[in-house]
């Protein structure tokens, strides 16, 4: 559980903190919490939100990566869970830059079941590119003399009330959080004299609130399969209409029989 000390004083947190007051919070949120293994489930297929506890109890069940080629079992666990989290983004390492350089190559667009006529046939490469000289070049051969940024971002921050977590962001989650395109953070991070003015834009996304769009997949590092968690997309939340499912949530809970309570109309 999440304990301030405050509400305008320290804006620090602590989790499962030693204090009486919170141990009362956290007995009667646990009394009153649903019960039932199907819950993380449901919330992935509607939408709803889940809590990062929620979110790593369900990765439990994902199933292996899909193997180019091969046939999707439909019976089987799924290889890719989506999640809906309103988390707090604590900080962006500053070690290495958010971004990288891309080919702006002009490459044939794979078309699929969702494709529409009239929708572009062509995307930019994307691949990381390396300085030749005065040229740049990506892996896949293709040439030029400026590349673009893309947003890149590993290692970042995530927390709420129930734990923290690690997560990356790209391209799209990146404009989001950031508030503007790459190129600019490039410009910052390339420029000594501009030092004070990124450090600031840093330190500004730190502590602020979205609702993550998060997908979560398994993966081999260095021989080792583990799970890894991509930041789709990074929305500042709606906080009224998010107090108002909070508050329905509220009613709804004190609304159901305690565990173990017989049910109605039953004897005892």
């Amino acid at each position: 559980m999440e304990w301030r000390q405050s509400l305008n004083g320290s804006s620090g947190y602590e989790l499962n903190p030693d204090n009486p007051g919170a141990f009362a919070l956290k007995r009667k949120f646990e009394e009153k919490r649903p019960q039932g293994g199907g819950a993380s489930r449901s919330k992935i297929a509607s939408g709803a939100r889940e809590s990062i506890e929620e979110m790593r109890e369900a990765d439990l069940n994902l199933g292996p990566p899909v193997v180019p080629g091969q046939p999707l079992d439909p019976g089987g666990p799924k290889s890719i869970h989506r999640h809906f989290v309103l988390g707090t983004l604590t900080n962006i390492p500053a070690d290495r830059p958010p971004f990288y350089a891309a080919c702006p190559e002009q490459v044939e667009k794979a078309q699929t079941s969702f494709s529409k006529p009239g929708d572009a046939t062509t995307r930019t490469c994307n691949r990381k590119v390396t300085q030749n000289g005065n040229m740049w070049q990506c892996q896949s051969g293709h040439v030029c003399e400026k590349p673009m940024n893309r947003y890149l971002a590993n290692r970042v921050q995530v927390v709420d009330h129930t734990g923290s977590l690690e997560v990356s962001f790209f391209d799209e989650a990146g404009r989001q959080i950031f508030g503007c395109e790459a190129n600019e953070i490039a410009e910052l991070w390339e420029d000594p004299s501009r030092d004070r003015e990124l450090q600031a834009k840093l330190t500004s996304l730190s502590w602020k609130r979205y609702l993550f769009r998060i997908s979560s997949k398994k993966e081999t590092w260095q021989d080792e399969q583990r799970v890894r968690v991509n930041v789709e997309e990074g929305a500042a939340p709606n906080f009224l209409k998010e107090g108002q499912r909070l508050l329905a949530e509220v009613k709804a809970a004190l609304e159901m029989p305690p565990p173990g309570a017989d049910a109605p109309g039953g004897g005892a």
